[in-house]
């Protein structure tokens, strides 16, 4: 009787254990899936910017400077950036500007910083052309120019960034032609 018990027992504690790893396991099953649905995206991404496509190239971009869905990796993003910005692409342009100016996955380079945002500002990008008009009132990769600081600022303004027109204002103010 008492090897029964034990054996009766033995049953229900592996009976319990099992349908708590099968418990364990089906909810594993949506993340495992979930993380292979994401491998899928990651793969069908990569394959479309390697046959050229800018919007692609940008959004890989984006993800391996923030770290979504891939290691982050400021490099990648800027080899990313670099392909979808040389064919137009003005969100990658800014971006490749502004990886350029604070030195992240590239040397600081005010120059390169300055030809990508002026790459952006020409398609009415207003945040470049506000981050022009700063780096021209700073002298930042430019020689100091305050008249041509207030013409970016003023197209910004007129793009609709309000930066622009806070900055356009003050030198407004202070008189600057």
């Amino acid at each position: 009787m008492m090897k029964f018990k034990t054996v009766a027992l033995s049953l229900l504690l592996g009976l319990t254990t099992a349908c708590s790893s099968t418990a364990s396991s089906e909810k594993a099953k949506p993340a495992e899936q979930a993380a292979t649905q994401q491998n899928d995206q990651v793969a069908n991404l990569i394959r479309l910017a390697e046959q050229g496509i800018s919007e692609a190239q940008y959004n890989l971009g984006q993800m391996y400077r923030r770290g979504e869905g891939v290691a982050k990796n400021d490099k990648q993003a800027v080899y990313w950036y670099q392909k979808a910005a040389e064919q137009g692409n003005t969100d990658a342009q800014y971006n490749l500007g502004s990886m350029y100016y604070v030195g992240k996955g590239v040397a600081k380079n005010d120059k390169q910083a300055i030809y990508w945002y002026q790459k952006a500002a020409e398609q009415g990008m207003a945040a470049a052309q506000n981050k022009l008009g700063a780096m021209y009132f700073k002298g930042e990769g430019v020689q100091r120019d305050l008249s041509k600081a207030k013409q970016y600022f003023q197209l910004a303004c007129n793009g609709g960034d309000q930066n622009g027109c806070e900055n356009y204002t003050i030198l407004n103010q202070q008189g600057v032609k």
